[in-house]
């Protein structure tokens, strides 16, 4: 029956889609995207053993660019009350051609695994043949070291929103956090990733998720619930590849446990739109559950306008469109080399001058937002994509981005390095809908991580050694053994 539902949908959408736009008519234009939406979702849930990552990311993808729609849907489609509609057909024409061609690139590379072949000495890789007692008990401490400046560097941004503002934090960047603490916190999540990739023991993986958690909890505090959310799905990602190793006799997603954690998200959802209304000052207008959660989903599903909105000023930005495209990337080759001038901050020479589409498109529609308030509109991966290379750059980057959410899900011959890596661009990806193309790639390469890695591999090398000498503990978790109790010192203070 469901298979049926699915095929229906997305065979729906195909003709309400061509006479939506031959008409013109945004209203059969948004149903031809909800009907693919839909049957993409279904699909990717009949294939949920293979798809769970598609899944996940097609629910952050639905939140931010369906969620208000979809909410106001009774109104019919609220778009034309704030755009044009040349704008708004070219919002839905956006979507669906994003839709399409992800699930294309879905059903064309699910089956496409790379697996090691067992006993091919050639297939082996550097990352196989590391000692994971070493590199289990190197992670964990280094959660550990780096666990305060974390907390510190929360502890800023919270202090900063509760005396100056929510918006004060984007109008120096973080100007006012010395490098090397940034460069301390950014490493713990990587810390954070390898040692719980590497499946130690129930209870250990559980402790340190808890503390992580609650570290992170911290940030709605700062009105910061991107950054929360983030950890909450590392969280799940990693603990429902857990249960695809079988890393536990008993798996942690039972029906019970599934029962809880629906509960949880609601709660949480309460919660995070609470934090939402108090960073603004502003009073939650519905006091009920089931407003709440569609206030939530108001709120969240604001990222669909940056479409129309990017289509408006497309005449207003500076330089060559594609270099809003690449932009991010060139950011991040400046940060990594050290080459040429980084731009951070709200300010005129970073909307001249750092390429970001969301930094030109909040000053093109509000210079005294971005300027002086610290406001800021966002981005969106499919409003960069047309803004730079049109409808085409938009088929071609879904089709990719489906092949890489196909393959993102970890395999049995997988090394830790692969699995690590894996996760941490999945966190960024599924952002894309609210951020610019490349955050699914910056956030891992960075200078932090860079020089994490070489210390890793030289730390790994130096208790091999010892390992060799019988002076290392044996297993990953009798290493964390130390780890937990370094830990502990430092939650002491």
């Amino acid at each position: 029956m469901a298979l049926i539902i699915e095929i229906a949908a997305m065979l729906a959408s195909v003709p309400l889609f061509i006479f939506g736009l031959a008409l013109g008519d945004c209203l059969l234009l948004l149903w031809g995207v909800l009907a693919l939406y839909a049957g993409t979702a279904l699909y990717c849930i009949r294939n949920r053993r293979s798809m769970k990552y598609a899944v996940i990311f097609l629910a952050s993808w639905g939140l931010f660019m369906l969620g208000r729609v979809v909410v106001r849907l009774p109104e019919g489609v609220y778009l034309l009350a704030k755009f044009t509609e040349e704008e708004v057909v070219h919002t839905f024409q956006s979507l669906y051609l994003a839709l399409a061609f992800f699930l294309l690139g879905l059903a064309a590379f699910q089956n496409i695994r790379f697996k090691r072949r067992e006993g091919t000495a050639s297939k082996t890789s550097l990352a196989d043949r590391v000692d994971t007692s070493a590199l289990g008990l190197l992670s964990g401490i280094t959660f550990a070291v780096t666990l305060p400046f974390r907390v510190g560097v929360i502890y800023y941004y919270v202090q900063t929103a509760l005396l100056t503002g929510y918006r004060s934090l984007y109008l120096n960047g973080n100007a006012n956090i010395p490098g090397f603490i940034d460069a301390l916190s950014r490493i713990h999540v990587s810390a954070l990733i390898i040692y719980l990739i590497l499946f130690p023991k129930k209870k250990r993986a559980y402790l340190v998720s808890a503390i992580e958690l609650a570290v992170s909890g911290l940030y709605l505090a700062a009105g910061k619930r991107i950054e929360f959310i983030q950890i909450v799905v590392l969280i799940f990602v990693i603990l429902l590849m857990r249960d695809a190793f079988q890393a536990d006799p008993r798996p942690f997603f039972t029906g019970k446990r599934i029962a809880v954690i629906c509960v949880t998200g609601v709660v949480l959802i309460v919660l995070l739109q609470f934090i939402g209304y108090s960073r603004f000052s502003e009073t939650m207008e519905n006091t009920g559950l089931w407003g709440i959660v569609t206030d939530f989903l108001d709120t969240i599903g604001y990222s669909v306008e940056i479409i129309p909105l990017g289509k408006r000023h497309t005449a207003d930005f500076f330089g060559n469109n594609t270099l809003y495209f690449w932009g991010p990337f060139f950011n991040w080759l400046k940060s990594i080399t050290g080459i040429g001038t980084l731009y951070s901050g709200q300010t005129l020479e970073t909307v001249q001058y750092g390429y970001s589409f969301g930094d030109a498109l909040t000053y093109f529609e509000s210079a005294y937002l971005y300027l002086v308030q610290g406001g800021g509109l966002g981005s969106s991966y499919i409003a960069e994509l047309y803004h730079s290379y049109g409808y085409l750059g938009i088929a071609a980057f879904n089709l990719l981005l489906g092949n890489m959410v196909s393959r993102l899900a970890p395999g049995e011959g997988d090394s830790w390095f692969s699995r690590y890596i894996k996760t941490y661009i999945f966190i960024g990806v599924i952002l894309l809908p609210r951020f610019n193309c490349w955050v699914w790639m910056t956030d891992v390469i960075s200078k932090a991580n860079i020089l994490f890695w070489v210390a890793l591999v030289i730390g790994m090398k130096l208790l091999s050694s010892r390992n060799r000498q019988g002076r290392l503990p044996e297993s990953t978790d009798d290493a964390m053994g130390k780890e937990t109790s370094c830990h502990e010192g430092h939650t002491g203070h």
